[in-house]
């Protein structure tokens, strides 16, 4: 999006204030959101059991989930990313959408529709309520605009996230399930892009739909199967959480991999790089599972309550 350098550029020198950036910001947040919570609703019970496969949250016939943001991925992969007779159900929903031409409705279901899944690097802080992010799959620069993001995120960290870019903003927005990578992640990631035959960050702009799709589901599945998830929370917007231990799993690409950034995982079908050892995370257990404890007694009559 070449057109989002001079906005980056004018509102890093003060073009807008924080208090218009933000009105403008959580505008854009509510609109998308009464949109996400009416799609939802949509869904089939086919359309939720395959997004739950994909994601590896569907056992013994249940979708489990283990936390809020489990769910929030879940959601979103589902109404993004599964598709019905080749549609998702964000593109079925906006076309029957009688949202006119040119207003704030329509300009955010444009930018649903048009939505992407990616890597951003963030830069630096601008302002209270923004973020100069780097798109490592488009090797391009923009402005996130996110109130919580722009309190808690530090700089070199890694956001997995699906952006959205509507026409009416001088800058973009999360659809609202964004991950943190940690290292051994973005090394999966890495190996996923190479098997899809992309030779560098920037060739996943080249890839077909179908393969786009893949990649955004194995990244996904990536984090939530790497315990991703634990490391996010939920809180009011301007409230960022006080639990200082997520920032800890961020990871700057340039110090995991050198100077070539992410590019360097790809030498050697990227796997020639030396693997950080795999942070343990709490293992996900079911209601009729073991209970971990060791007694030898199902969890759900053990510890589980």
């Amino acid at each position: 999006m070449a057109w989002m350098l001079p906005a980056l550029k004018r509102l890093a020198a003060g073009g807008a204030s924080d208090s218009e950036r933000r009105a403008r910001y959580l505008a854009c947040r509510r609109t998308t959101r009464g949109f996400n919570n009416a799609i939802v609703k949509s869904l089939s019970r086919d359309d939720l059991q395959r997004g739950a496969r994909d994601l590896g949250m569907f056992h013994r016939g249940t979708i489990v989930w283990g936390n809020e943001a489990e769910v929030a991925v879940f959601s979103e992969h589902c109404i993004y990313d599964i598709r019905r007779q080749g549609q998702t159900a964000v593109e079925r929903f906006a076309a029957a959408s009688e949202a006119p031409p040119g207003g704030q409705e329509r300009f955010m279901l444009d930018a649903m529709v048009s939505a992407r899944y990616a890597l951003l690097v963030v830069r630096r802080r601008v302002g209270s309520v923004g973020l100069a992010v780097a798109d490592l799959f488009r090797e391009e620069e923009a402005m996130l605009c996110d109130v919580s993001f722009a309190a808690t995120v530090p700089r070199g960290a890694i956001l997995a996230t699906r952006i959205l870019y509507p026409k009416s903003e001088d800058f973009c927005i999360t659809s609202g399930a964004a991950l943190p990578v940690s290292p051994d992640d973005l090394m999966d990631i890495a190996e996923i892009m190479v098997g899809l035959g992309a030779r560098s960050p920037a060739d996943v702009a080249r890839l077909g739909r179908e393969d786009r799709d893949w990649l955004t589901t194995r990244t996904l599945h990536t984090l939530v199967r790497g315990g991703m998830t634990e490391f996010v929370a939920y809180t009011e917007t301007g409230s960022p959480s006080s639990d200082e231990s997520a920032p800890d799993l961020f990871v700057s690409p340039r110090e995991e991999f050198g100077p070539q950034g992410l590019g360097a995982a790809f030498s050697g079908n990227g796997r020639s790089l030396h693997r950080p050892p795999r942070i343990e995370r709490p293992q996900r257990v079911c209601r009729n599972d073991p209970c971990p404890c060791g007694s030898g007694r199902k969890f759900k009559k053990c510890c589980g309550p």
